[in-house]
């Protein structure tokens, strides 16, 4: 596609869609003011023909009798909408960067559509994460990946006055796998030198990120890392054992959004099911901990005492004088 039709596409997305036409005269007036560009109708009418056979959809005069209008783009209007709205709900992407990849959105917009946009009414997202440092990280692992190199890292906590802080001083080694998304948070699942567990780290909590050449990369194969992080809830990685739970109604849904759909599930009676899926015993305690009056461990034996001292442990908080 030529220079001059490229620059007629940018002025019909942005001054046209399906209500708003643009005359050839003011087209050509733009291309003038804008580009610096003086053409005649013939080599717009060029220009609007090249675009017509690389599969823009232009509506002319001869088809509405009021000018030209581009009526198909990236985006329609709600699907803009839609991930306009996302972004700026989602708790993974910091704010700026929400800001920034809406307004590339938009761009993709007519400004009678964009305008509209921007007038919605969203209601701000407090809960964004702090960590600016986000989609570099992606890019710089997504590269240590493919190339089978080690990253080093500083990974970060909130402190008492919510700030991300360092763990400690020591930096981070480790061989990268797979950036793997749940419940609007990437894990990075990847390997300590000389370990033999995966471990587990959360993308918006790491900073610093560089490839390592001096740590050896170690290679590892996993089928399937969404079914990994199901089974390793709130990070805890190691062996996975076969656990049975009863489960009131109440927490069905909840048990399949972090669990997944691999989870067998059976009919105990009209206010209970029983559920049995593969899971770390620490994360499953925490999650059991999580909705104490609606999941009973039935086994593990192991995992049920667990439970049982979580609950003695925090009694004693709370009957003790």
């Amino acid at each position: 596609m030529n220079t001059i039709a490229f620059k007629v596409l940018n002025i019909l997305q942005r001054e046209t869609d399906e209500t708003h036409t643009i005359t050839p005269l003011k087209l050509l007036e733009l291309l003038r003011t804008e580009y610096e560009l003086k053409i005649d109708r013939r080599t717009l009418y060029s220009a609007i023909e090249e675009l017509s056979d690389n599969g823009f959809n232009i509506e002319s005069y001869n088809d509405n009798h009021k000018g030209y209008c581009l009526l198909n783009r990236q985006f329609d209007e709600s699907e803009a909408f839609v991930l306009s709205n996302a972004l700026y709900a989602s708790n993974l992407i910091p704010n700026e960067d929400s800001k920034k990849l809406i307004n590339k959105i938009l761009d993709t917009q007519s400004l009678y559509s964009k305008n509209k946009l921007n007038n919605l009414e969203l209601i701000e997202n407090k809960n964004k994460k702090d960590n600016d440092e986000f989609f570099v990280n992606i890019s710089v692992i997504s590269k240590a990946i493919k190339a089978k190199r080690a990253i080093s890292f500083d990974y970060t906590r909130y402190d008492i006055y919510k700030k991300l802080a360092k763990r400690r001083d020591k930096r981070y080694h480790v061989s990268p796998y797979y950036m793997v998304y749940k419940n609007d948070t990437v894990y990075l699942l990847s390997k300590t030198l000389n370990h033999d567990d995966l471990s587990i780290y959360r993308l918006d909590r790491m900073i610093n990120v560089e490839t390592d050449g001096a740590s050896a990369y170690e290679t590892l194969n996993i089928s399937d890392p969404y079914d990994y992080i199901s089974k390793h809830m709130f990070m805890f990685s190691g062996d996975t054992s076969l656990i049975k739970l009863r489960c009131n109604m109440s927490v069905l849904d909840n048990l399949i959004d972090t669990f997944g759909k691999n989870v067998i599930i059976s009919k105990y009676d009209d206010e209970h099911f029983i559920a049995s899926l593969d899971s770390s015993l620490q994360g499953m305690k925490y999650f059991c901990l999580q909705y104490l009056d609606s999941v009973e461990v039935l086994e593990p034996k192991e995992l049920r005492e667990e439970v049982i001292k979580s609950i003695n442990n925090a009694l004693k908080h709370y009957t003790s004088t």
